[in-house]
């Protein structure tokens, strides 16, 4: 038998190292305890600093599948196609062809709309340059006329006049947008008539030669005028001017030379001026009759009002 004391102090010599072991124990448990919180917490915070995320599955609907004849098509078939195929092609070719004809046949009455605008203008500046042609060669004749018979001083002031008035130019200037136009741009082959085409280009070709020579016209007017100061005063000629306009002097204003030298060199330079105009006058009537006829060939073609 053990004795009690012995065994009383076993068991007080075990309990504080019982107690230490425990307190060990509970010391590692509360650190782990710890360790596993501040993860946790971390956790938590790294969580919640992240987006959340999601990934949608894809969902598959119903679609319609066609699967593949396991037998060869027949010829028909690919024919048909073929044929389908080419017909759609071809009708959006002729789908664009007739438009690129409406297109064009639209530019085309434009385009003769405004030849027909230039053309009326034109009728309207040939008339009156027919009316100051005509004019021109009466007063070379009247001047001629004379100086041909004795010089009659009541008659001055309207001699003073047609002299004055004679080397006036009567310029043409026609309405040509159109027609360059038409040539600028190559669109003259818009126009399907070749008739009324030829018709405009020869219309145009005279216009333009008119022009040209009317170019020779200023040196025979400037051999004129130096002839005609040489027999009239020049302060009579500066007071016939008003504006823009010429009007006969005042009364019956004395000649300022007459000799037979300076009288023939005036008669003979207002031959030219009666020459050129005579020319000019013969071109202009032809323009106008080509105007005018073009006028209701355009006007027929194209039923323009």
């Amino acid at each position: 038998m053990a004795n009690p004391r012995n065994i009383q102090e076993d068991n007080q010599e075990q309990t504080p190292k019982a107690q230490e072991v425990s307190g060990v124990e509970i010391a590692s448990d509360s650190s782990l305890n710890m360790e596993a919180s501040a993860r946790s917490a971390t956790e938590s915070y790294s969580q919640a600093e992240q987006p959340e995320t999601t990934n949608p599955k894809p969902v598959t609907h119903n679609m319609e599948v066609h699967h593949h004849t396991h037998h060869p098509k027949k010829w028909k078939e690919y024919f048909w196609e073929f044929f389908m195929l080419f017909l759609a092609v071809f009708c959006g070719f002729l789908a664009e062809l007739q438009l690129e004809h409406y297109v064009e046949h639209q530019r085309e009455r434009q385009y003769m709309v405004s030849m027909l605008e230039d053309l009326k203008s034109d009728t309207a500046m040939l008339s009156n340059n027919i009316q100051e042609r005509l004019e021109r060669v009466s007063m070379c004749d009247s001047l001629t006329l004379y100086f041909d018979k004795q010089i009659d001083q009541t008659l001055t002031g309207r001699v003073y006049f047609y002299a004055r008035t004679a080397s006036i130019p009567c310029n043409l200037f026609p309405s040509d947008r159109t027609v360059q136009q038409l040539k600028n741009s190559g669109n003259l082959r818009l126009i399907r008539n070749q008739a009324i085409s030829n018709n405009i280009m020869l219309y145009d070709q005279n216009l333009r030669g008119a022009n040209f020579e009317m170019s020779d016209e200023q040196f025979v007017r400037a051999a004129y005028r130096n002839a005609v100061v040489k027999i009239f005063k020049g302060s009579v000629l500066n007071t016939m001017v008003h504006d823009k306009w010429i009007y006969p002097p005042v009364g019956n204003p004395p000649l300022y030379n007459t000799h037979p030298d300076n009288i023939n060199e005036l008669l003979g330079t207002a031959q030219y001026i009666k020459r050129i105009n005579q020319a000019q006058l013969q071109k202009s009537t032809t323009l106008l009759q080509q105007a005018t006829e073009l006028i209701k060939q355009i006007e027929t073609a194209y039923a323009i009002n």
